[in-house]
């Protein structure tokens, strides 16, 4: 795994993963009957309620996270949805807006600016518009880095692009401010080379972004972090107080 300089909360995890299932057994449907008049001796009835989905929201500092679905807030803003990752094993840490082991990391962004210069950063992160299609071009516009052609993907039903930035192999990365290449406003500092692989998704209206790193994990820990992401559901964060409340926004 590389060093992420701005992340210094990140710390090595057991990175022994294992294969498992998240299928829960299915619900029995109902069985319709057939409609009769009602009588005066009938009782009232009262239509059963669906469960919903609860999860955890990781905390502000890092811990070991036990093995279910857990909740990453991209910002403070209650508008902004959360990122629902089921985590497959409790061999993970969380905190913040980040998932991960030593081999990979999982984050979930508000993505603004952009640096057109990554590693001199002269200014302020240039504005990368609303759109998902305004960041994906943005992050094909910008210098030192490279970026693949972003491709259609899903992920809980909202549509998006996919692509990868690679940052310099060839790049005296001390020569950068704060020894770094910093990809946008509020990104990780980089030191050596590395790919962010990155999921921009249009959720009703707010653009949101999925990364994942790990150039270092093998490809069953790859598949595993690839799942978790694709997998992803998002819940509206709502404000009780300073207590978030747990609701799952409807599939479309």
């Amino acid at each position: 795994m590389k060093q992420i300089k701005t992340c210094a909360a990140i710390l090595a995890a057991i990175a022994v993963l294992n294969s498992c299932s998240n299928d829960d057994p299915a619900a029995t449907p109902g069985t319709d009957s057939e409609a009769t008049p009602k009588t005066e001796t009938d009782e009232p009835t009262t239509p059963s309620s669906t469960p919903t989905a609860t999860y955890e929201i990781l905390p502000a500092e890092s811990v070991s996270i036990d093995a279910g679905p857990w909740a990453i807030p991209a910002d403070e803003s209650p508008e902004v949805p959360l990122a629902v990752i089921d985590v497959p094993t409790a061999d993970f840490t969380g905190g913040g807006r980040w998932i991960w082991t030593s081999e990979a990391v999982i984050g979930f962004w508000t993505v603004s600016g952009v640096h057109m210069d990554p590693c001199k950063r002269s200014g302020p992160a240039a504005s990368a518009g609303d759109t998902v299609e305004d960041l994906a071009a943005a992050l094909d516009a910008q210098q030192l880095t490279s970026a693949t052609d972003p491709i259609p993907v899903a992920i809980d039903g909202h549509d998006g692009l996919y692509l990868e930035v690679s940052t310099p192999a060839k790049l005296d990365y001390g020569t950068c401010r704060e020894d770094g290449v910093v990809i946008w406003d509020e990104s990780a500092a980089w030191a050596e080379p590395v790919t962010t692989r990155f999921w921009i998704l249009d959720v009703d209206g707010q653009r949101v972004v999925l990364t994942l790193n790990g150039d270092d994990a093998d490809k069953a820990t790859d598949r595993v972090f690839t799942g978790m992401v694709t997998s992803a559901e998002f819940a509206r964060a709502e404000l009780a107080g300073p207590q978030r409340l747990s609701k799952l926004v409807s599939r479309r």
